[in-house]
């Protein structure tokens, strides 16, 4: 199979580029010649360090070494993004609040809201709408936005 797809033409040998490039892998430090015996590590527990950086590295939350720069950075997208959703939902707020008044002033209020928000059900032959509810969800409406301004503001502190 090697032969037929000619892979010895079509890719390069890791061994060509390790021989020519040996000395990148040799420690400088190592004398072969003043070591004869076989390295053997101490495994008593007081020797033993956990590698925090090895074996926790999927997990998610706040490493002890981890640089605070690289918190605060994370925190400040973060809060940016939370800041930007914050602004979109105010606008999805205020332009629902748009649509419900447009509605309301033409009294077409049942082609916008169904029946669970509004209270009533949908009949053709029923033109009034009780304005008590649509104030009801008006106020639900600024006090949804009034909440989201509030968030943003307590997460800037």
């Amino acid at each position: 199979e090697r032969q037929e797809l000619k892979l010895s033409e079509k890719t390069f040998s890791l061994w060509g580029f390790l021989t020519n490039s040996a000395d990148e892998f040799v420690n400088p430090l190592y004398d072969h010649a003043s070591k004869t015996e076989v390295l053997r590590p101490s495994v008593s527990p007081q020797n033993i360090r956990f590698w925090r950086g090895l074996y926790c590295r999927f997990e998610v939350g706040t490493h002890p070494r981890e640089p605070v720069i690289d918190l605060l950075t994370l925190t400040q997208l973060h809060t940016a993004s939370l800041e930007d959703h914050a602004k979109h939902l105010s606008k999805r707020v205020d332009g629902l609040r748009s649509l419900i008044s447009t509605a309301k002033a033409s009294g077409a209020v049942k082609k916008f809201l169904p029946s669970a928000v509004t209270g009533m059900a949908v009949k053709q032959d029923v033109e009034e709408v009780n304005d008590s509810e649509l104030e009801k969800v008006e106020k639900r409406f600024v006090e949804l936005k009034t909440a989201l301004v509030e968030k943003c503001q307590s997460s800037k502190m």
